[in-house]
């Protein structure tokens, strides 16, 4: 009988190694979700701030758009919009010379010297890595009138195309990080002056 008992003793020690290796293992694993669960959300938050990001440059390019008293001048160059200048038709697109604008969502320095970075002092921009930036393109001209039934060729609505762009995450994030979490958006906007 005492064989049998110190036989059973080393199979309770046996099975006690093997628990707990077992609750080692889920409590690893557990973890190891944990965190990419965080990795992920912080993810979810970048992205989140580039779409915010990007929505403020458009806010601020319409308010521009409104702030025109008189018809802005399309330059081939990069505009001045003290000088109440806009990008000309496709003028980005031969400046980027690459497809205009999905190219240059993540290209950091096209949009750094050629884009207007915002002003508006409502906007918190300490949470962006990057000031949300945008530029306004003159796109077409269409005339109508005002009097059913009447043409007048100097009536009509000038269309444009506004493209701002937006980053996310923060400031010492890697440069795939970056590329990763910045968001592009365009809108059309028609004014008759």
């Amino acid at each position: 009988m005492t064989k049998n008992k110190q036989k059973q003793q080393g199979i309770v020690l046996v099975l006690s190694l093997i628990i707990l290796l077992a609750m080692t293992l889920i409590g690893v694993s557990g973890m190891q979700s944990t965190s990419l669960e965080g990795i992920v959300a912080g993810n979810l938050r970048d992205k989140d701030l580039s779409l915010k990001s990007s929505n403020s440059a458009l806010v601020e390019a319409e308010q521009i758009m409104k702030s025109f008293k008189e018809e802005p001048i399309a330059v081939d160059g990069i505009p001045n919009k003290l000088n109440n200048e806009v990008w000309n038709k496709n003028a980005p697109s031969s400046i980027y010379k690459a497809s205009w604008p999905i190219k240059p969502v993540a290209d950091h320095d096209w949009w750094v010297s050629k884009a207007e970075d915002i002003t508006l002092t409502t906007l918190n921009t300490s949470i962006y890595s990057e000031q949300p930036r945008f530029i306004i393109e003159y796109w077409s001209f269409k005339k109508d009138s005002l009097n059913m039934g009447q043409q007048n060729d100097i009536t009509g609505l000038n269309y444009y195309k506004i493209t701002s762009w937006g980053v996310g995450g923060k400031a010492e994030d890697s440069a795939e990080d970056i590329k990763a979490t910045t968001s592009i958006h365009q809108i059309n906007y028609a004014k008759r002056f």
